[in-house]
């Protein structure tokens, strides 16, 4: 088989991009991490997060979301002017978000923590070594943005943990109001 030098660039170049897609937040993503995690910024000289959500956070998600929906079947309307459709939506975003993760500085003050140190520091956490023993503070976990109804409308994650008897996490919903976001709301919370 025979291939053209041009045929083998282009290819190389597609795959380049997809790869490059998948590493990056995209400029409505990142406008929306920007404002959130502006709230941290003059509390944090290092925001330390990981590079996806666990099994656990996105089941979480999965089944507030599918709860609203049982609930709210009937409903043309559900809580936050949301409609079971965009339930649906956001169920098969989550669904994505397996196979997504971050990368180093994706926000400003972020260091993203590997996962093989993630996967020692929970190992140690039975000889009581803590997030904030090791980092000086606690890791932050969190979702890419699920974007509904053209993009006025975020729903998105956030969690953070420095030991198991001080952790959260939080499934909010918020509404774009002119250049900003307003949170309407939270789908559900986890608090320990």
């Amino acid at each position: 088989m025979k291939y053209s030098i041009s045929k083998v660039i282009l290819l190389f170049s597609m795959l380049t991009a997809a790869l490059f897609s998948n590493a990056q937040a995209t400029e409505q993503e990142q406008d929306f991490l920007n404002f959130f995690f502006e709230q941290y910024r003059p509390k944090i000289d290092t925001f330390y997060y990981s590079s996806n959500l666990s099994a656990g956070e996105l089941q979480n998600m999965k089944e507030s979301l599918k709860r609203h929906i049982a609930a709210d079947n009937s409903a043309e309307e559900t809580p936050f002017g949301l409609q079971c459709k965009d339930f649906s939506v956001a169920l098969s975003a989550i669904d994505s978000l397996q196979k997504i993760s971050w990368h180093d500085r994706v926000i400003e003050k972020g260091r993203l923590v590997p996962e093989d140190t993630l996967t020692v520091l929970y190992k140690k956490m039975a000889q009581d070594q803590m997030p904030l023993d090791v980092f000086g503070g606690e890791i932050h976990s969190f979702s890419h943005p699920i974007f509904l109804r053209k993009g006025t409308i975020c729903l998105f994650y956030h969690g953070s943990f420095s030991s198991p008897m001080d952790s959260y996490g939080c499934f909010y919903v918020y509404k774009k109001v002119g250049d900003s976001w307003c949170k309407l709301g939270t789908l559900f919370a986890v608090i320990s």
